[in-house]
């Protein structure tokens, strides 16, 4: 070393203790928010605990955005460049589910609503006041049986909804569909083993393909899957049939967009809640000590707009409701 130079020393962070804690938060946040984020693309063997997972797969948006502001706060520059990349996937994701496209409302709007039941035990009177509240023209009730279409008609359905398809059953096994305008039954039961009808509604604008839905739950990953088959080939033979032809379906698909069978199968729909800019309002469970966290009632359209859309809490059952409006023609 020459006179007067001076030594240099590599430059060094030092962490306080509080920095490392929000480190350690923010990479812990962002790891896990990244993992379920590879859910949505996972091509693995359907299992129940597995599925389950897949459905909160949007939970870690909320994950990374929680480690991205803790690794802002440690001031862990590295770290939080690494962060922001699922965080982009997030908003990549999630924009076309966020931003309205819409249509504007109409006298002779079609208004559609679904409830799952939960085996029959949704308050009958609280679930025709929110009918009454969105001037329902459809009514699509899942896991109706016998006596809940009976406390229901005698709290006033029936003389609302003169037209219906699908039958009441015990337990799980039961799906009708209300409507006020005339309804011609193309088939009380598409698929006999899960019993879910489908028709033509004539409305002042046309007729509209209405079809009920509840596939397997997730508890029985097999028959999940071939269900949701089912309903894509259905979908696909309604559009070779007429690809102008209007289509609502609605219930308790038993699925969220994280599911790749779902999103396959559902592929030519769209689904009124995310068209209307409010692309995850969970709609399962309700009524526990945590908020719902799976949005698998769904109204999916085709050559229909959109107008709306929200959910409602019934109590008794634990499902929120969905409803959208709808502009046919």
């Amino acid at each position: 070393m020459t006179a007067g130079s001076t030594r240099t020393r590599p430059s060094t962070t030092i962490w306080s203790p509080s920095s490392r804690v929000l480190l350690v938060a923010g990479a812990v946040l962002t790891l896990a928010g990244t993992g379920l984020l590879a859910l949505r693309w996972a091509l693995v063997p359907e299992r129940t605990g597995f599925l389950a997972l897949q459905a909160v797969s949007p939970l870690g948006g909320v994950l990374v955005g929680l480690g991205v502001a803790a690794l802002l706060l440690a001031r862990a520059w590295g770290p939080l460049a690494m962060a922001l990349v699922p965080a982009l996937a997030y908003a990549v994701l999630a924009a076309p589910t966020v931003l309205p496209d819409t249509v504007p409302p109409r006298p002779d709007d079609l208004v559609v609503l679904s409830t799952n039941l939960q085996y029959g035990r949704a308050d009958p009177r609280r679930l025709i006041a929110a009918i009454d509240r969105l001037d329902a023209d459809v009514v699509v009730l899942v896991e109706v049986t016998p006596g809940a279409l009976e406390r229901l008609d005698a709290a006033g359905l029936s003389g609302r909804y003169a037209h219906s398809m699908g039958q009441p059953g015990p337990r799980a096994s039961g799906l009708v569909v209300r409507t006020r305008d005339p309804l011609r039954v193309v088939s009380p039961s598409y698929d006999p083993r899960t019993g879910t009808p489908y028709g033509l509604l004539r409305t002042s604008r046309g007729e509209v393909m209405i079809r009920g839905v509840h596939p397997a739950a997730p508890t029985s990953p097999d028959r999940w899957r071939s269900d949701l088959a089912d309903l894509e080939s259905w979908i696909s033979r309604v559009a070779r049939l007429d690809p102008e032809q209007p289509v609502v379906v609605a219930g308790d698909l038993n699925a969220t967009y994280s599911h790749p069978p779902f999103r396959q199968a559902v592929a030519p729909l769209t689904d009124a809640a995310r068209s209307a800019g409010k692309g995850w309002e969970p709609t399962w469970p309700q009524g526990r000590w945590y908020p719902p966290f799976a949005q698998i009632d769904h109204v999916l359209v085709r050559n229909v707009g959109v107008v709306d859309s929200g959910v409602v809490a019934i109590p008794g059952t634990d499902h929120r409701a969905v409803w959208a409006r709808l502009r046919v023609g």
